[in-house]
């Protein structure tokens, strides 16, 4: 069974900051922003939840 999903990401510059903006239709989902390189550079993670399970979750 095949998961459609859809997701539109963009980045702004809002007082010095990198921002996610997001839109998904679907499973598909953006994790909390992270910033390990300051508030330039924004850190996403992408997640799929409906993926399974991995390597010894149960």
């Amino acid at each position: 069974m095949p998961w459609h999903a859809h997701l539109q990401l963009g980045y702004t510059l809002e007082d010095a900051r990198s921002v996610a903006r997001y839109e998904h239709n679907g499973p598909l989902r953006i994790l909390q922003s992270l910033y390990p390189e300051g508030d330039s550079v924004c850190h996403n993670v992408l997640v799929h939840p409906p993926g399974g399970l991995v390597g010894g979750d149960t």
